[in-house]
This record gives structure tokens, sequence and C-alpha cells, in this order.
């Protein structure tokens, strides 16, 4: 059986002003349901189990 392609809408303006492709893959990351919903589940395990840091603690790294 084939595999499907998936396909992906990028907005022309990203396309015209994405310096690297490091830039276009963070909006596909920042874009894709499956992927935030996994950093928010780890996010929310870390604050649980007492892992997580605030920003103020991270500025005075």
């Amino acid at each position: 059986m084939a595999q499907r392609e998936k396909s992906v809408s990028i907005p022309i303006s990203l396309l015209m002003t994405a310096t690297s492709l490091d830039e276009l893959e963070d909006w596909l990351e920042a874009n894709d349901p499956s992927f935030v919903k996994e950093l928010l589940r780890i996010r929310k395990e870390e604050a649980l189990a007492g892992k997580g840091r605030t920003l103020a603690e991270l500025k005075k790294v």
C-alpha cells in the first residue's frame, strides 16, 4: 500500500522572509498540533515533579 504524502500550507510571507531552513522547521514544529501537545504534556509533567523553572529563575542564571 502506498503511503499518503502529507501536505502543509505555509504562508508565502514566511517563505519570503525565512533566512534559513531552521526558521522554517521552527515554524512547522510550532504549528504541528501533536508536537505542541507533547511539549505541553512535558511542561505539565515537569511542573508537577518540581523540575520546571520560572522565567525569573532562568534570568538569574
